[in-house]
Parts: structure tokens; sequence; C-alpha cells
């Protein structure tokens, strides 16, 4: 898998492909990266309410690989996109990098999210109109800092130097995935989210990309991933599965079944 660029980042560089994160110290361990606490969630289908999260509380810590499983309808996309700063709860306390999202406004969420989150999608998201480079380069219009990696740097770094010039239908889903995670990275986020990212790709394709999130991990990221698979959901060190927007289980080591709400 390729290595990306040595950065000066938020989460304080990127090594090569083959580093690992940096193990805590004995006298403590990393902080929550992540903390809900009683989130509550609700959408209204015509005149109905529909409660997509009910009281979640949960902690994600810095370089954690956690998936989330659970039936369609369970709550998978409204939880990443409340941890993305793309919705915001009904109720309940969430904190990004150590900061109480409640009382920021949509400017002062907009900055947080772009200098914390990188995202990933299953539909790939790209603008077909840009280019590779551009699609790769669009974060960086938000950016309110000199970036560490240059979009060419990423783009290669990923395998895509004689696709750049492409347009997205010019690629295949693969080549699409990686501009996707390159533009996800250029920012040299904290956090990845991950919503199905093999969910419109091949297998081979799809064990790429897998790959290549587990690299990306390896170096120290952050990284949540939706998936229905349980192969996909296999490489992260926990699962969180999730039932009628309530945390049925917990596997990762030492959180043991989740409290019922």
């Amino acid at each position: 898998m390729p290595t990306v660029p040595a950065s000066r980042g938020r989460r304080g560089g990127v090594a090569s492909g083959n580093a690992k994160p940096a193990k805590p110290t004995s006298s403590s361990a990393p902080a929550p990266l992540l903390r809900l606490k009683g989130i509550t969630k609700s959408y209204w289908l015509g005149s109905t309410p529909v409660r997509a999260l009910k009281n979640v509380s949960l902690e994600i810590r810095e370089g954690e690989f956690v998936a989330i499983m659970g039936p369609s309808g369970s709550g998978k996309s409204t939880m990443m996109h409340v941890m993305g700063l793309l919705d915001a709860p009904d109720s309940g306390i969430y904190r990004l990098a150590g900061t109480d999202t409640h009382h920021l406004t949509e400017d002062e969420r907009a900055v947080l999210r772009s200098r914390t989150v990188g995202f990933v999608f299953q539909q790939f998201n790209l603008l077909p109109r840009l280019t590779a480079y551009e699609n790769i380069a669009l974060p960086l219009l938000y950016a309110d800092s000199t970036p560490a990696v240059r979009p060419a740097e990423m783009g290669k770094a990923f395998g895509l130097g004689n696709r750049l010039k492409h347009r997205p239908s010019e690629m295949s889903g693969g080549q699409q995935q990686r501009v996707a995670i390159a533009r996800a990275l250029v920012n040299s986020p904290r956090l990845i989210l991950a919503d199905e990212p093999t969910g419109n790709l091949d297998s081979a394709s799809g064990r790429e990309i897998l790959d290549l999130l587990r690299d990306l991990h390896a170096e120290g990221l952050t990284v949540v991933m939706v998936t229905h698979d349980p192969d996909a959901a296999s490489i992260a060190q926990g699962v969180l599965h999730l039932r009628d927007g309530v945390i049925v289980e917990d596997t990762r080591q030492g959180a043991g079944p989740a409290p019922a709400s």
C-alpha cells in the first residue's frame, strides 16, 4: 500500500506506512477524541417522529479503529453525522477534540470539522466536473492555514499520479475511492469517518481500500467506519453494534456490553 507523505498536520505528522501509533505512557491512556453523553436525535417522517438515537453515550480515544454495525434504520449513519458535525443532536453533550460542540455556531462547527475530520462516503461524493486533483484540493478552499501536504503529493501517494487530470467518470470505483480518501487526508485530520467505504466496490477494490484504512490507522489516525460487512468490520479493533438507536454491544477490549438506555 502507498505511504502517505510526511505531514506537519494537526495530529503531529504521519510517518512511513510501517509506523505504529505511539503507545500511551503507563501514567495515562490516550484522551478521548470523541465523547458522546446522552445523545438523542429524532427526525420527522411526515407528522411522525422517528428517534434515530436514544440516549447514546460513548467514548472513542485517539488512535482507535472502531467499526459501527447494525441493521438498516439502526442509527448508524445518524451517529456518523453527529460525530462529524454534519448534524446536531436534539439533546446530550458531544465533545470533539476537547471542544463542547453544543453552543458552536454553524461557522464554528464548520471550522472545527475542517480541522479535525476527514470523510469517506460510499458514493464517493466527488464533484463530477472536477479533476481528481481538483477534488483532492477542494477542502483547502476552507482551510485557514497552509496545507502540510500538497494535493499532487497526496494523489501520487495513493497511486493516482497518472489520474490527477481525469474526472470521476474516467476512473474506476476503486480509483474514485482513493481520490476520496486523499481528499479526506489533505487537511491532515485527526479523525477519519468512513461510511460504507467499500459498499460500491468489487471485492478486490474493497480489500485495497480496507488495507489502506488499516495502514492509515497504523500511522496513528483515528478511524470510525460504518459497515454492514463483517469482513470489513474484522479489521477494526472493536465493533459497536446498534439496534433501534441504542448501542447494544461494544466489543472493544474492556468495554463490555453497553448499558441499557
